[in-house]
């Protein structure tokens, strides 16, 4: 399952709710979740205070951004039980929009190893476009 968390401007608490949502599945009904970031200020990064160079970006090239981490596992950081794939470092929206058959591959492979999926996103078009070409997302 995809579940997507979006809002059309910022402050008004996605990533706080992508992050609770995500807690409480793990936590209460024992679903394995993963959290990736689509925001292009590394919102849910910030918020929990990771230090780490994985991001979403990674898996969106075919060498990574940093050319050094380019699977699933090396770009995911556990946070008390919870799967987190970190935001974008690109601050353009539109690099997301050239990538969307990346992200959708990606998705694709995410719902087949988790049982929740929450993706915190800003950008409606990005949704709007995910949504057109087949991304079931709730």
């Amino acid at each position: 399952m995809i579940i997507a968390v979006t809002s059309k401007r910022g402050g008004t608490g996605g990533t706080t709710l992508s992050l609770a949502m995500s807690y409480c599945l793990f936590n209460h009904y024992h679903r394995n979740c993963c959290v990736v970031d689509l925001r292009n200020n590394n919102d849910v990064k910030k918020l929990l205070q990771l230090n780490t160079n994985a991001c979403v970006d990674n898996l969106l090239s075919e060498f990574g951004a940093n050319s050094r981490f380019t699977t699933i596992e090396e770009n995911t950081v556990k946070f008390n039980g919870v799967n987190i794939i970190p935001g974008v470092f690109t601050v353009i929206t539109t690099y997301l929009l050239k990538k969307v058959n990346k992200i959708k591959e990606l998705l694709i492979e995410l719902n087949n190893r988790y049982d929740v999926v929450i993706l915190d996103i800003l950008d409606d078009e990005l949704l709007e476009t995910l949504t057109d070409i087949g991304v079931d997302i709730l």
